[in-house]
Formats: structure tokens, sequence, C-alpha cells
């Protein structure tokens, strides 16, 4: 009785030592599949098709002639037998027209004579006995009469849609509360109808969308995503639909800002979806004065914790090794102590042989364990995809979306090329009792060893507005109306901190700058030798850090505070530095030398 209560008590307590094990393994590969999933590349089946849609009508007119007797025969029909071959053509036609002939017997009744004449088809021809007639005497006169639709002319070349899209903007620059009106036109100049057609076209935040109207079909708002979607339906050859949108300058142009706009068209055709997009259309939002927008488009962070999932997959390969070794080692145990503790072996083995299952199970676990991500499949998944292709001023490339064939075609991007201003010269130049004049030259570049920079600097003027920084990339603009190096004053410096397609611009790591910083700003005469006092964020409509000072200083500013919501740059960094020496700019020459 006592051996089968330790017993019972034994298989309980190996129960309840399974049942928490278990519960912390179901634990963590619950947490585990909740917080990470494993990048799982979609199975992408690419068909080459290459479609031929080269149709040829031919005109091929089979005329059928019916003749139609009509006369009192009273003579005697002697029947002779004529075997008569007839070959048979076979004729396709893709165009029919019926002419049917009606004859009119007129004269002297005729004496018809009954003769068998057989018709051959075939190879070699099989000779069929027919009864023809053969008539005798004044033959009638027949008088065709044509009935039927004429062939229609045989028409060649490709028949295919062209749909195209454009975009105009009017006015070209508006104030808060006034309305800029986009008007998105796509024609088809093909030769075929253009099915299921739609133009897609996304708003500025700096603009509120009124209202939308469309020529033909139906049209969509999506506040959430600023978008206006126009379903024109088809659209035949030589017609065109078009996307009316009346849009609003909102609160939020509190500065003068550049933007562009562009619609995109999609259409199906022979089984294949076309994308198109047109040219991008400038256009201008009138706030007040305002420095200089240095910033593009802050790319997004990497999504997912590196840290706390490598973590956690170490504590779940811990888990599975550990509970791994303690299983083999209950089985051993149980194993060796078989003959002087038989009541406990069976215990030691099946709950080792448990352990290692769960080891095993949390070693498993641990493979399914890595951060989430939104990154597009490999590119080596897509080797089967066509590189895209430049034809003319337009690009075309071939994607798989959902199973279908997707051909896009969008126009080449022109580069925005920065003008070359020509440099005014000095309003006001001080007298100073010296050998040689102030130097009025240009900067020609700037050099930051703390931020392993050094590029060249661009004139750039204001218009009243703000700076016409357009163009400007990795190049750092001198902000007209601000003073020369070499007279003295506040000279303003202005660099992106991001470009438009995302990469770094030349004030990227601007912040990281701390006083006691060294700038060195060359002229053509000159290099002049700041040290960094200060740095402070303002808002992008004080010009306070643009202020004259009796002393000579250099002020660098870039965009700062990005708004992913809104996709804009709120604020601007401004870095403050003092000259402290000036040295002749052939100094530099010699020490290259």
């Amino acid at each position: 009785m006592t051996s089968a209560f330790h017993t019972k008590n034994r298989n309980r307590l190996a129960l309840v030592i399974l049942a928490f094990i278990a519960l912390g393994g179901l634990s963590l590969f619950s947490w585990t599949a909740s917080t990470a999933a494993p990048l799982q590349a979609p199975n992408l089946q690419v068909a080459t098709e290459t479609p031929t849609d080269t149709p040829t009508l031919t005109d091929t007119a089979t005329l059928t002639e019916t003749a139609t007797l009509t006369a009192t025969l009273t003579s005697t029909l002697t029947p002779t037998t004529t075997e008569t071959p007839t070959p048979t053509e076979t004729i396709t036609p893709t165009l029919t027209s019926t002419v049917t002939e009606t004859p009119t017997l007129t004269g002297t009744p005729p004496t018809a004579t009954t003769t068998d004449t057989p018709t051959i088809t075939g190879t070699p021809p099989t000779p069929t006995r027919t009864n023809t007639p053969t008539i005798t005497g004044t033959p009638p006169t027949l008088t065709p009469t044509v009935t039927g639709t004429p062939p229609t002319p045989t028409v060649t070349g490709t028949i295919t849609p062209n749909a195209t899209v454009s975009v105009s903007v009017s006015p070209s620059e508006a104030r808060r509360n006034q309305n800029l009106t986009f008007t998105i036109r796509v024609t088809n100049s093909g030769s075929a109808p253009a099915n299921s057609v739609t133009a897609v076209d996304s708003i500025s935040t700096y603009l509120n969308i009124s209202s939308a109207s469309v020529s033909q079909g139906s049209r969509s708002i999506n506040s959430t995503s600023r978008t206006v979607t126009a379903n024109f339906g088809t659209i035949n050859p030589g017609q065109s639909a078009t996307l009316t949108i009346v849009t609003k300058v909102n609160s939020l142009a509190t500065t003068t800002v550049s933007l562009t706009n562009s619609a995109t068209a999609s259409y199906n055709y022979s089984g294949f979806n076309y994308s198109k997009t047109s040219t991008a259309v400038p256009f201008r939002v009138l706030g007040t004065s305002s420095l200089p927008g240095t910033g593009g488009m802050e790319k997004p962070p990497p999504s997912g914790n590196a840290d706390s999932i490598s973590r956690l997959k170490t504590l779940a390969v811990a888990s599975g090794v550990l509970l791994g070794i303690l299983g083999l080692t209950a089985i051993i145990y149980g194993t060796v102590s078989r003959e002087k503790r038989p009541e406990w072996a069976d215990w030691y083995q099946k709950t080792g042989l448990m352990l290692v299952i769960v080891g095993v199970i949390f070693g498993l676990a641990s493979l399914g364990i890595s951060p989430r991500t939104d990154q597009a499949v490999p590119v080596a998944l897509q080797e089967n995809i066509p590189p895209p292709v430049q034809q003319g001023d337009e690009t075309r490339r071939v994607e798989i979306i959902n199973g279908e064939t997707w051909i896009f075609i969008e126009p080449v991007p022109t580069e925005e090329i920065l003008p070359d201003y020509p440099i005014p010269t000095p309003s006001s130049v001080p007298t100073v009792e010296a050998e040689e004049p102030p130097d009025t030259s240009s900067i020609q570049e700037i050099v930051i060893p703390a931020l392993n920079l050094d590029t060249v600097v661009r004139y750039i003027p204001y218009d009243g507005y703000t700076w016409l920084i357009a163009g400007l990339t990795q190049e750092v603009a001198w902000m007209g109306n601000t003073s020369w190096p070499g007279l003295g004053g506040n000279t303003a410096l202005a660099g992106h901190v991001t470009l438009r397609n995302g990469d770094d611009g030349p004030f990227h790591n601007l912040a990281d700058l701390a006083a006691g910083d060294t700038i060195t700003v060359y002229t053509q005469e000159n290099k002049y030798i700041y040290r960094v006092r200060e740095q402070q964020s303002v808002s992008d409509g004080d010009f306070s850090i643009l202020d004259q000072s009796q002393d000579s200083r250099l002020t660098l500013i870039t965009c700062a505070g990005w708004d992913p919501e809104n996709k804009i740059y709120m604020t601007r960094l401004a870095v403050f530095s003092d000259l402290v020496n000036v040295e002749p700019f052939a100094d530099r020459v010699s020490q290259s030398n």
C-alpha cells in the first residue's frame, strides 16, 4: 500500500512539473508569435507573354450567282449523260457580299435537252451524276440584280489604345483661403478603345479638397489619403475625359512653399493593365516670408526592435538547451538507478523524455523569432521580371501584382538644375584705412571637419518671399541679402537636411555640432575660420537670426522638426559661430602643393 501511495504521488508530481513546463512553453511561444513573424516571400510566378495586336482585315468577296429561269417548255427533253469533272476550291472569306442575278427570259421558248453531267470533287475527283438541262434555241437575256452590303476596304496596322494623362493648375500660385483648380485630362490617341480607365491624383497637405467633378463616369474622394479617383469607364479612340479638382489653401501655408502635382491613369487592354504617370506641374503656395525650406523627404525609421528580438531569441534557445540537458540527465539517472530504486526509475525516464521534447519545442520556436518587416521582397526573387526600359521621354517597367501583369509607363524624371545666379555687388563697402581693400569676392567652399563635410557654396537670391533653392542638392546656399564674409556682419548659409528622394543632405548632421567646433569658409581671396558658439531651434518665419551685427559671424540653417503626418518640416535649426581668424587663400594652395 505504501509503494502504491508513493507511486501515485510521484505521478502527480510529474504531471504538475510537466504542466508548469508546458504552460511556460505555451506562454513563450504565444508571446513570440504575437511579437514577431518571419518574413514570408511571396510566390511570384511571372508569365512571359508576347502580345501581338496586329489584326489584318482582307476583303474577299464571294459572289453567289443564282439564275432563275421562268419559261414554259413544250419541247421534248432528250436525256444524255455527260461526265464533266469540276474541281472544288475552298475559300475562307473575311467579308462576304451576296450578289443575286435574276435573269429575264425573252424570245422564243427554248428547246431544252436534259443531259446528265457528273460533278467531280476532291483529289482524285469522284464523279457525281447530275441532270443538267441543255437549252437550245435563242439564249435568254440575263439582267443581274446585285443585292447585299458592298465589301469594306482592307485596314492594316497595329490596333491598340494609347491613353495619355496630363495635369494643369490654375492659377499657378495662391495664398491662404484662395483656390487652386487642377484639371486632369486622359486622352486616347490610339486606334482601339481603352477599357476600365481610372485617374488618381494626390493633393498636397497645404490644400483642402473643396469639390471634384468628371466629364464621364464617377469620382470618389478619400479624405484620409487625400486622393481623388475618377472612374471613366471606356474611352474610345480620339476621345478624352477630364477630372476637375477644386482645392483651397489651408492654414498650414504659413510660409511660401513651391510644390508639384502629378496624376496617374490606368486602363486595361488585351489582358494587360497599363499605368501612366503625368509630368509634374509646378505651383506655389504663398504665405509669409520664410526661411528656405531645406528639407526633402524623411526616410521612415526601420520597423521592429532588434535588441529585444535578439534577447527573446537567446532566451528561447537557452531555455530549450537547459530543458534538454535536464531531460537527458533524468533519463540517464533513471536507467542507472533502476536496480537500486526501481519505484523511481520509470518516473525519471518518463519525466526526462518530456523535458527533452519540451526543449526541442523551445528550440524550434526560437527559429521562428525574427523582427517584423515591411520591406519589399528581395530583388533576387523577382529576377524574371524585366528591368525598366526607357523609350524616348518615358520609362516602362513590368510588375506582377496579385497574379496580374501591370505595365507602368512613367515620364523620365527631369533633374532640377540650380541656375547660376549672378552675384550682386555689395551695396555698401566700409571704408577701412588699410593697404588693401576689403574682400568682396564670393564664397566658394565650406569645410566642417566635425561633420566630415567639404562642399561647394552657391549664391541664391531672395525673391521677396523666400530663397530660390530649387535645384539645390549637395551644395550649400549662400543666402542673398546677407553679408559677405570679408565685409563683416552676419553671413548666412543654408543646406538641405534631406533631399526629395530621402537621401541625406549636406547639413543632415548639423545638430551634432558642438560649441568649439571650427567651420572654414573659402572665398576667392581668403579663408575665414569660425568657431561654433551655440545652436537654436526657430520657426520657419523667424528672420531675427539673419539680423546684421557689428561683429563678423556665420549662421548655418537647415530644416528640423519633421511632421510624419503632414510630411513637412515644421521648424529650422540655426547654428551660430564667430570669426576667429582670416588667412589668405594662397596659403591653402601652397599647403596642397
